[in-house]
């Protein structure tokens, strides 16, 4: 079992669509409407190390629960 990869503190039982991470479901459930804008810096890291651009940002400002590639992206 591993733990979250966003707070460290429960088990990591859910795999975020499309980041390649796993998040406790209090993570899961916190980020409804995007995740924490605390958790940014660990997400920007985690998709830097595989190549990924940051997602576009949801209505709220924050960073999708479900990273799609942005729009404007190409290979």
């Amino acid at each position: 079992m591993s733990l979250c990869h966003l707070c460290l503190g429960g088990p990591g039982d859910i795999s975020a669509p499309g980041y390649g991470f796993s998040v406790c479901i209090g993570c899961w459930r916190a980020a409804k409407h995007g995740w924490d804008p605390t958790m940014e810096a660990t997400i920007h890291s985690i998709l830097a190390r595989a190549g990924l651009p940051a997602p576009d940002r949801t209505p709220e400002g924050r960073l999708p629960r479900h990273y799609i590639l942005p729009a404007d992206h190409t290979n």
